[in-house]
């Protein structure tokens, strides 16, 4: 008496779906993911441009300033040490941007005021 169990894909007309290991847990994934969907960890080597330390400091730097630190936290591709130097000047650019945000803006303030005094408006 034969056992009841299935058929495998390759003799019922369907081709296998190829799997590879996870590189974090070894689980069993279709190769075509992106992430394991048992423990998130991306499957491709590399990562996001956005996390390269020069991008990092370029963002950081001009564009968003102390938002960031999240990215080098999260960065794999810096020490720690590196880590606490681009910290350390995002924060310190981002604390020079508001000092001198604030003197520019109580000049412009005191030099309206005092056009203000020597030509009031009707």
């Amino acid at each position: 008496m034969e056992q009841d169990r299935p058929t495998p894909p390759e003799l019922r007309g369907i081709s296998p779906t190829p799997w590879n290991p996870c590189i974090r847990c070894g689980q069993g994934i279709d190769a075509s993911f992106t992430y394991c969907p048992h423990c998130g960890k991306p499957q491709r080597e590399g990562a996001a441009w956005y996390y390269h330390p020069v991008w990092i400091l370029v963002l950081g730097l001009l564009v968003i300033g102390p938002f960031a630190l999240p990215l080098v936290l999260r960065s794999t591709k810096m020490t720690l040490a590196q880590k606490w130097i681009v910290g350390v000047l995002i924060v310190g650019n981002t604390v020079l941007v508001l000092y001198y945000t604030y003197r520019i803006t109580q000049s412009l303030a005191t030099t309206l005021r005092m056009l203000m005094g020597v030509m009031p408006l009707r």
